[in-house]
């Protein structure tokens, strides 16, 4: 079985394709499960409006990280990048994301109505638009979600 390879256009997508695997189930090919991947996206989310505790040195975002960032943005994110320790999940109490979906839901709410001003630096890019780091997290689900495949729908 091969990895979907998703686009969405917007976090309603992102969290209309989550609410079917949760209501449908899936076939994981990665490591994290869906409570997982939501927690961690719920992190990132958080942290950008925040502050991250793990930054690149300042040399690095003003070159590689500026010639990888567009290719972050376009979710051609390479495999097996090992996220820093403050982004991991917590291993889940239970086998029901429902928590984790609903922290995800608020998350990006509040990423969707940030402004330019509310956001942190990008931990590769530095400082980016509000727009930039909306698309940043859409492509951040596009990568890790692909790794879920949706059973058939239950009837």
């Amino acid at each position: 079985m091969q990895r979907r390879k998703l686009h969405f256009d917007n976090v309603e997508q992102v969290m209309a394709d989550i609410d079917v695997l949760h209501r449908d189930g899936y076939q994981r090919l990665g490591n994290w499960s869906l409570g997982e991947m939501c927690d961690h996206f719920s992190i990132f989310a958080e942290k950008s409006l925040d502050k991250f505790d793990t930054k690149v040195p300042w040399l690095f975002r003003q070159t590689i990280g500026r010639i990888i960032f567009p290719f972050i943005l376009a979710g051609k994110i390479p495999k097996g990048i090992k996220a820093p320790p403050e982004m991991e999940p917590k291993k889940p109490t239970s086998d029901d994301p429902t928590l984790s979906i609903e922290r995800l839901r608020k998350a990006l709410l509040a990423v969707g109505k940030a402004t330019d001003a509310q956001f942190t630096e990008h931990p590769f890019a530095g400082k980016i638009s509000a727009e930039k780091w909306r698309r940043a997290q859409i492509a951040h689900c596009e990568y890790h979600l692909g790794f879920l495949i949706p059973n058939p729908p239950r009837k």
